[in-house]
Formats: C-alpha cells, sequence, structure tokens
C-alpha cells in the first residue's frame, strides 16, 4: 500500500507508481496523499498528476478524494479492478487533460457533465462495462486529440455526439460496442489517422469504409486496412 506520509510532501506535483503490485482500495491510495483538512494551505492544492496504472487498486473511484485534488491535470487508473460509476463531480476537476481509466470494472453511463471538461486532451476508457449513448456533451472537449470507448457497451451511433471534435482528433477507438451502426463516421473523418471503430465479432461486426483498422475473411482478424 501507499504510505501515508506522502502526505507530509508538502512540494508534491506528481506522483508515479505505476506497474508495481499495490493493492489495497484507490480510496486509500489517494487519501495517502491528502493531508488531514485543516483549512491550511495542503500539498493537495498542487498535485497535478496521479498514474497509478498497472497495479491491483481495488473498489470505487473516491469523490471526495478526487475533488481535493483542485490542480490535477492528468490522472491514469487504468489496468486495476476497479468497479462502480465514473463519478459526476469528475465535471468539477476543470483542469484535467488526461484521464485513463483503462481495462478495470467501471460500470454505468457517461454523464453529460464530462462536458465540462473543455481542456481534455486524451480520454480512455476502454475495457469496461460502460453503456448507453454518448452525450452530446463530448462535443465541448474541443482539444480533444485521443479518445477510446472500446470494448464496453454502448449503443446507439456515436456520430451526432462525436461530430464537432472532427478537427482535433487523431485516433478514435470506438471498436466492440453494440452500436447500430458506424459508417457514418466516414462523413465526419475523411482523413483522421487511426480511426477503429469496427469489431471483427458479431454481432458488433459493422460496415466502416474508412476505418484504419479493417477484417479480412474469416477468422476476421484485425489489420491494417491496406493489408486486408
Amino acid at each position: 500500500q501507499i504510505p501515508t506520509t506522502l502526505a507530509n510532501c508538502s512540494s508534491l506535483h506528481g506522483l508515479g507508481l505505476f506497474s508495481n503490485e499495490l493493492s489495497g482500495s484507490l480510496t486509500d491510495a489517494l487519501n495517502a496523499l491528502l493531508p488531514p483538512s485543516t483549512g491550511n494551505n495542503n500539498n493537495n492544492d498542487i498535485i497535478e498528476i496521479v498514474l497509478l496504472a498497472f497495479n491491483n487498486f481495488t473498489g470505487t473511484i473516491p469523490t471526495s478524494s478526487l475533488l481535493r485534488l483542485p490542480s490535477l491535470q492528468k490522472i491514469n487508473i487504468g489496468h486495476n479492478s476497479l468497479s462502480g460509476t465514473i463519478p459526476t463531480e469528475l465535471g468539477l476537476l476543470t483542469n484535467l487533460v488526461e484521464v485513463d481509466m483503462y481495462d478495470n470494472g467501471l460500470s454505468g453511463t457517461l454523464a453529460t457533465e464530462i462536458g465540462r471538461l473543455t481542456r481534455m486532451e486524451l480520454w480512455n476508457t476502454g475495457i469496461n462495462r460502460l453503456s448507453g449513448t454518448l452525450p452530446t456533451e463530448l462535443g465541448n472537449l474541443r482539444q480533444m486529440h485521443s479518445l477510446d470507448l472500446s470494448n464496453n457497451g454502448f449503443r446507439g451511433s456515436p456520430t451526432d455526439a462525436l461530430a464537432i471534435l472532427v478537427p482535433t482528433l487523431t485516433l478514435v477507438a470506438l471498436q466492440n460496442n453494440p452500436w447500430t451502426e458506424v459508417n457514418s463516421l466516414c462523413g465526419i473523418f475523411p482523413t483522421i489517422q487511426g480511426l477503429n471503430a469496427n469489431s471483427c465479432e458479431e454481432p458488433n461486426r459493422f460496415p466502416c469504409s474508412c476505418c484504419q483498422f479493417c477484417c479480412n475473411t474469416p477468422p476476421f482478424v484485425q489489420l491494417q486496412c491496406s493489408a486486408v
């Protein structure tokens, strides 16, 4: 576990403990950075980066702990064993630039509050259990260049929510979701560098004429389209 004495590091701007064998709840891990509230200036006011990916943290994403990190810009808690929902209060951390929660067990929907994170450049919640339709508020994230929503349970069409992000998006991963269709993305992403919206397995295999990753003949292995 992360020692609570880290809270005494009054000049701590960032913490990187990825690719270890740390365990315990994510709540305890984040609270280890946070001194007791005393009304004085605490180190949590200057912490900008928290990287805890590739560990064995469990539990939910603690709202109260996150809200005590108002300067947070980058958080990577991917490749753990987290559960529960993505708290709507995440939208209050308007300094966030990168959020990576890849490969956990998160569920629920993407809340409309995501639209408040207008500085966001990278959002990765691939390989979770998220569902519902994409909120149109995603269109507020005009700085976004990398978006991964793959391997979840999103439905509907992603086009309406993503159309306004075309000028900045360079990487989009939407594959392995039960969309109604994905080919309409090709009308808005004609030159995107990396678009993967298809799945090589039924029932989530759809036509996608502009995807950079395609499916060849059975067994439908994903390849660069130029190799198909």
